[in-house]
C-alpha cells in the first residue's frame, strides 16, 4: 500500500509540475516571440500569424494589421510567422501579388535587419528576467549569506587553508560581499587554482587554494560533479529595496545569471561539463511544482531563471537556433552575398540534428530521473 502511495504521490507531483511548466513555458516563449515580433514590426515586415501554444488553434482573432493571434491546443510554446519566413532555405521563393507586398517580406530585408529580429527574441528574454527580478527584489527584498566561514569538510581543499569565523574578503581579486559569490567562482573555476584574500583575527591572509569535483545537487534536484573547497558560509541576512536600488540591483543580478548561464552553456559545449546535466521537460517540471508549492517568489524566480537560460541557448550559434539565423547573417555581411541555398539547407539540417540530439539527451536524463522515483 505505501509502494503504491508513493507511485501515486509521484506521479501526481509530475503531472502537476507538467501543468506549471506548461504555465512557465507559455509565459517564456510569448515573451521571446513578442521580441521577435516588435522588431519585425519595427523593420517594416508584415506578421501573419502571432501563436500562443502549438498544435491546433482553438480561437483567434486579426487585427488591423491582419496578424492572426491565435490560440492554440498545447500550451507549450509559440511562434511567430512572418511573411517570406520559411521554414527551411529549401523552400520555392515566395509569389508576392505586388512590390509593397514584396517591401514587407523577412525574406528581402537586409542582413542587419534580420539579425535585429533574430535576437530580439533573447533579449526579451532577458528583459523579462530582469523585470522579474526588481519586482523580486522591491517586493519580498533579498537573502544573502554573510562571507564568513561557519563548516569546513573535512579532508577537503579548504581543511587546512581555512579556520572557522574567517571572512572571504576576495577571490582571484574580485571583492566579496555575498558567500553566494564565492560559490560561483568556485563553481566555474574549471578546478583551477584560487587566490583567496582571508580577514583572521584582525589580519590579512592569502591562501591559494585548488577545487575539486565532488558530487552535489543543484537546485533543479540534479546530482552532479562540481568544482568545490568543502566550505560553507555564515548567517542568513535579509536586506530590503528601495524603488532605485531595486532597479540596480536587478540590473547586477541579471548580468550575473545571464553570464553564469553563458559560462555553462560554454563549458557544456566544450566538454568541461558532461551532458547529463541537461534537463528534461520533467523534471523541470517537477521543479515547476515545486517552487509553486514553496511560493509565488520562487516561481517567478525560476521562470526568470529559465527565461534566461532559454535566451542564451537559443544564441548559441546553431542553425535554426536564433544564434544560428544571426551567425548566418553576418557570414552573408562578411562576404558580401547570399549563401547558396543548398550550402544553407545542409547547414540547417546539421543544426536541427544537433537540437534534436540535445533534446534527446534531456529525455535520457528524464528517464533516468522517472525510473529512480
Amino acid at each position: 500500500m505505501q509502494v503504491l502511495t508513493t507511485i501515486f504521490t509521484s506521479w501526481y507531483s509530475i503531472l502537476l509540475g507538467a501543468f506549471w511548466l506548461g504555465v512557465m513555458i507559455t509565459i517564456i516563449a510569448f515573451v521571446h516571440e513578442f521580441g521577435h515580433f516588435v522588431v519585425a514590426k519595427w523593420c517594416g515586415v508584415k506578421v501573419e500569424a502571432f501563436a500562443i501554444g502549438m498544435g491546433r488553434e482553438i480561437f483567434g482573432f486579426n487585427d488591423k494589421h491582419g496578424t492572426r493571434w491565435k490560440f492554440c491546443m498545447f500550451p507549450i510554446g509559440g511562434y511567430v510567422q512572418m511573411l517570406g519566413q520559411s521554414d527551411s532555405p529549401k523552400k520555392d521563393d515566395f509569389k508576392y501579388e505586388n512590390d509593397d507586398e514584396k517591401s514587407h517580406s523577412f525574406e528581402f530585408k537586409s542582413p542587419w535587419q534580420k539579425i535585429a529580429i533574430s535576437i530580439a527574441g533573447p533579449l526579451a528574454n532577458v528583459i523579462l528576467a530582469f523585470v522579474i527580478t526588481v519586482f523580486i527584489l522591491g517586493f519580498w527584498g533579498k537573502d544573502k549569506i554573510k562571507p564568513v566561514v561557519s563548516h569546513i569538510a573535512s579532508d577537503s581543499p579548504a581543511a587546512s587553508a581555512f579556520k572557522i569565523g574567517d571572512e572571504v574578503l576576495s577571490v582571484n581579486g574580485v571583492k566579496i560581499d555575498d558567500f553566494m559569490q564565492v560559490t560561483k567562482i568556485i563553481t566555474f573555476s574549471g578546478c583551477n587554482p584560487l587566490e583567496f584574500e582571508i580577514l583572521r583575527k584582525g589580519k590579512i591572509l592569502s591562501q591559494k587554494i585548488t577545487p575539486v569535483r565532488m558530487e552535489t545537487t543543484d537546485f533543479l534536484g540534479r546530482v552532479q560533479k562540481r568544482c568545490m573547497i568543502g566550505v560553507a558560509g555564515g548567517e542568513t541576512v535579509h536586506e530590503n529595496f528601495a524603488p532605485i536600488p531595486a532597479i540596480k540591483q536587478g540590473f547586477i543580478d541579471t548580468i550575473s545569471m545571464t553570464g553564469d548561464t553563458a559560462r555553462g552553456v560554454y563549458q557544456l559545449l566544450t566538454g568541461q561539463r558532461t551532458i547529463k546535466e541537461l534537463s528534461g521537460p520533467l523534471k523541470i517540471g517537477k521543479i515547476s511544482h515545486e517552487a509553486s508549492k514553496v511560493g509565488i517568489q520562487k516561481f517567478m524566480m525560476l521562470i526568470a531563471i529559465i527565461s534566461i537560460g532559454v535566451g542564451v541557448m537559443n544564441i548559441v550559434p546553431i542553425p535554426v537556433l536564433d544564434g544560428g539565423h544571426i551567425l548566418m547573417n553576418l557570414i552573408q555581411v562578411i562576404i558580401r552575398r547570399e549563401i547558396p541555398k543548398k550550402v544553407q539547407f545542409l547547414i540547417y539540417n546539421l543544426g536541427f540534428g544537433v537540437v534534436i540530439l540535445l533534446m534527446l539527451a534531456g529525455f535520457i536524463n528524464d528517464f533516468r530521473y522517472l525510473i529512480k522515483l
